[in-house]
């Protein structure tokens, strides 16, 4: 299965929820704060589709049967990586291009360094006939206490969502 890349440009998607869609197809800022804790902290990231594995459309349809029961229309914000890692360095992380692998890591709470960007494809199961190619997450929010996902989440909403129907 192919992964995406994550260079500064690499295009990725984030659901925008119908109470997360303000006036003027605008993004809230809550759009951006993390998913739901899981059990194991350090697995939780920011759930985001790279654009680089399927279009804006099939993503569009994965999260209307997900999460709006078939209805229209759906909402997906897109970010550059170049963004969100921009927002992340603006509120306190370090976020650096590692040459030697190729990709973007951060430090994480151990004073490590870890992946900042993450491939979960979700595979269609017989409990879940949902497949998704282009899930990823955004590893370093999960290090972001409160005031500064506060932070992270202000310097990415307010720009436009696209809105995509049937």
């Amino acid at each position: 299965m192919k992964s995406p890349k994550f260079s500064a440009n690499s295009e990725l998607a984030r659901y925008v929820s119908e109470v997360d869609r303000l006036p003027g197809n605008r993004t809230a800022d809550t759009a951006f704060w993390p998913d739901p804790p899981s059990a194991k902290h350090d697995k939780d990231y920011m759930s985001v589709n790279s654009l680089e594995l399927e279009p804006a459309k099939t993503i569009a349809k994965y999260y209307q049967d997900k999460f709006q029961g078939g209805r229209e229309p759906v909402a997906l914000c897109t970010k550059k990586v170049f963004e969100l890692n921009e927002a992340g360095k603006k509120s306190g992380l370090q976020i650096n291009f590692d040459r030697a692998a190729s990709k973007w890591q951060f430090v994480g709470s151990s004073g490590k360094n870890e992946d900042a960007y993450g491939h979960y494809p979700v595979v269609a199961t017989a409990r879940n006939p949902l497949a998704s190619s282009s899930h990823c997450g955004v590893e370093f929010v999960r290090t972001l206490k409160e005031h500064r996902h506060a932070q992270f989440a202000r310097r990415l909403g307010g720009k436009k969502f696209h809105s995509f129907f049937d």
